[in-house]
């Protein structure tokens, strides 16, 4: 292994769908190019975004930038040679989207406004043997390994 350098060499314009290939879209963010601008449009996801330091960034790359980090386990220097950006704006391109991700889908999971469907929900789960009455769903974090929760750890 060669020696490490904190330098990264950035990118004069910014990262978006067109700056990849089919397969790098599909193995690098998990999704196809059709799929990740229909995520975009359902999390309403803006033009451009706005840090608390000022930043302006373009909300596709910043999109892209969230899944990447969600699909991958690239620390910010890794990301910043991938986007082309500095860590330091890597972090915050980061943080801004994943606000606005929050902040969607707090008004989205409201649950009166998916109160007709709730039941149509529980017994889906059920028919796959889900044996909690009246389950709709839930979220457990356990897509990475640290997280994965082992029978009588300790």
């Amino acid at each position: 292994m060669g020696w490490w350098s904190p330098q990264c060499s950035l990118a004069s314009t910014p990262r978006t769908m067109d700056s990849f290939t089919d397969d790098e879209l599909g193995s690098w963010f998990r999704f196809d190019r059709e799929a990740i601008s229909e995520l975009r449009g359902l999390l309403e996801v803006p033009e451009v975004l706005r840090s608390r330091c000022r930043r302006r960034f373009g909300g596709e790359e910043a999109f892209l930038l969230l899944l990447r980090r969600l699909a991958g386990r690239e620390r910010n220097m890794e990301l910043a040679q991938i986007f082309g950006r500095p860590p330091s704006a890597i972090s915050e391109m980061y943080n801004v989207m994943l606000d606005h991700v929050y902040e969607h889908a707090r008004r989205a999971v409201r649950l009166e406004m998916w109160e007709a469907q709730l039941p149509l929900f529980a017994d889906d789960l059920a028919r796959c043997g889900c044996l909690e009455a009246h389950y709709v769903g839930c979220m457990d974090g356990t897509m990475f390994t640290i997280c994965r929760p082992v029978c009588y750890a300790g």
